[in-house]
């Protein structure tokens, strides 16, 4: 019973931060200091420990010895390594199935993006998109067949937040930059809108093409983030970049 209570208010903690590293509250590099967190909720420093190293199993929290927890500050390269790797797993589990899909699963990905349609775009609603994407995303993988393979897919699940909140920060930027030297706002679909390319693509069955958009939706969006984040360091060093 003792170790079930202790699991629920390390899980509440955990979701408490989470909820603010993804609102921006919280800010890649900030110190996340246990006895701070712990006076703040009115608890003690242990589910707030249990809490941290929740959110560094899922990538959002950085751990160093003697030195505590900071915000993670992922790198475009860590971005686009995640992203390609995904990637690679799902096109291996659409080989296995001759790209293929179940009906079930297509009706099932409709209904995905229906909901994210309802929850909006990566500044709302975030907790929620993530489970639509993890839901869309591995009726691709369940296709396979191949347990292991879906199990693997499933050990940078834990990951997917840090990787939306990396999307999220280079949308920022990028409408920040443009409108800097455009004096307009950046244009950018939302999450359900790169999907429901995806399912079109997904429904006819066709292996080649079903391969290049799934590795254009992941390759395409870490080198988006790459050059983003160069773009970034460029201007923070005074350096005018080229388009």
């Amino acid at each position: 019973m003792k170790s079930s209570k202790k699991r629920s208010r390390a899980e509440e903690v955990a979701a408490f931060l989470r909820r603010k590293i993804f609102d921006g509250e919280l800010q890649a590099g900030e110190r996340l200091i246990e006895a701070d967190i712990a006076k703040e909720l009115g608890m003690s420093r242990g589910p707030v420990r249990d809490a941290l190293l929740v959110l560094e199993y899922e990538g959002l929290v950085t751990a160093k010895p003697n030195k505590g927890c900071t915000v993670t500050r992922l790198s475009g390269e860590d971005a686009y390594e995640i992203f390609y790797l995904r990637g690679m797993l799902e096109t291996e589990a659409l080989k296995k199935c001759g790209g293929k899909l179940p009906d079930s699963s297509i009706f099932l990905m409709k209904n995905i993006i229906d909901e994210m349609k309802e929850a909006g775009n990566l500044d709302q609603s975030f907790e929620r998109l993530l489970d639509c994407d993890e839901r869309f995303h591995s009726e691709i993988l369940k296709s396979s067949k191949m347990e292991r393979l879906y199990r693997l897919w499933k050990t940078m699940s834990p990951l997917n937040g840090a990787m939306f909140l990396k999307v999220r920060q280079s949308y920022e930027f990028q409408d920040e930059a443009v409108r800097r030297k455009f004096e307009k706002p950046y244009s950018r679909r939302e999450t359900w809108e790169y999907h429901l390319e995806m399912l079109k693509i997904l429904e006819k069955g066709n292996l080649e093409e079903s391969i290049k958009i799934v590795n254009n939706h992941y390759c395409a969006t870490g080198e988006r983030i790459c050059r983003w984040e160069k773009r970034k360091e460029q201007m923070n060093r005074g350096i005018k970049y080229l388009e």
